[in-house]
């Protein structure tokens, strides 16, 4: 993968008006290779994030010493056959593998399932458009993965989480799910906890706020837990030991241009269930809708993305997403 810019960065952004423990880690707005950034993840002294898909070196500090733009010629033979756009990935442990989903919207993620080795720059299509792939993450090692698709009735296959063997080129059903609101919850925001043992779903609804459901990988039960939210959607991540949940409570149409509430981050102890809402906000004296936090490798600190909105003019309207840090939340 070739790079196509490169900058460095002095000093820690903080913002001003807001939480003191808020970095912007990256502008949307800065050069001609913004975007609207509403997701990063972690690793090591790395986060990447997108949209453009972006590499951020960042020290023990939290200062990003730097900023590489990914080249994006690397994905043509996908982009050349029809408007795709990145709206989700994950990173594997060992901070050399992405998983992506190139997405045939540009509000949501629903498309190809694609897999980018950072060592040796190359990619390839694990699956494709036709799966309507909306998120994975890798399990338990670089050759498998779970992923969540809507399903595809031309295709015969239902909504839910399927079980990828990379190498074999096979999946299978691991848990059948038809979100009630399809594509319309932006990203489906599963994680797997860090034992490898369990899925946390975010289970979004038409007509209520969610909830989450955990389900065991290998004893196949499931529970349901019992915590009440404020918004229509949500998405989860363990945190490094699995003894927390972060989440992103955020509105319908998130993806898009207009909403019409703010969006939450917050942290659910997962041995009593107790909720605390994080101080994310990134718009002095405004709203901020704030989404797909990740944690940093220690569980200290979240990165997430945040837009200015909703705003009174034009109604419901939000701004592009930039990427910030959240210092010390453990």
């Amino acid at each position: 993968m070739v790079s196509l810019s490169v900058s460095c960065k002095d000093d820690v952004v903080q913002p001003t008006g807001i939480n003191s423990n808020i970095v912007l880690a990256r502008s949307c707005c800065t050069d001609i290779y913004g975007g609207s950034l509403r997701m990063g993840v972690w690793s090591g002294d790395k986060i990447y994030c997108l949209s453009p898909l972006l590499k951020l070196g960042i020290n023990n500090n939290l200062i990003v010493t730097e900023d590489v733009l990914i080249q994006d010629s690397l994905l043509q033979p996908i982009l050349g056959y029809g408007p795709r756009y990145l709206r989700y990935l994950s990173i594997n442990s060992g901070g050399n593998r992405l998983l992506l989903v190139m997405s045939l919207y540009s509000d949501v993620s629903v498309g190809d399932l694609i897999a980018i080795d950072l060592i040796s720059r190359t990619f390839l299509v694990l699956r494709d458009s036709a799966y309507n792939i909306s998120s994975a993450l890798y399990w338990r090692s670089d050759s498998q993965c779970i992923y969540y698709s809507y399903g595809n009735p031309q295709r015969g296959t239902i909504a839910g989480y399927y079980y990828l063997n990379i190498l074999a080129n096979r999946d299978s059903l691991i848990l059948a799910h038809a979100s009630d609101l399809g594509p319309a919850e932006v990203t489906n925001g599963f994680d797997i906890s860090p034992d490898q043992m369990q899925l946390v779903v975010p289970l979004n609804y038409s007509t209520r706020t969610p909830r989450i459901l955990v389900f065991d990988l290998f004893g196949r039960t499931a529970d349901t837990l019992n915590i009440n939210f404020k918004h229509q959607l949500l998405w989860l991540r363990y945190n490094p030991t699995g003894t927390q949940f972060l989440y992103s409570n955020y509105p319908r149409g998130s993806g898009g241009s207009t909403v019409t509430e703010d969006g939450e981050i917050g942290i659910i102890e997962r041995a009593t269930l107790a909720t605390r809402v994080l101080d994310a906000n990134t718009t002095p004296g405004g709203l901020s809708v704030n989404v797909f936090p990740n944690w940093s490798p220690d569980g200290k600190h979240v990165v997430y993305g945040s837009a200015p909105g909703p705003l009174s003019e034009p109604p419901g309207a939000i701004g592009a997403f930039s990427l910030y840090i959240l210092k010390a939340v453990n």
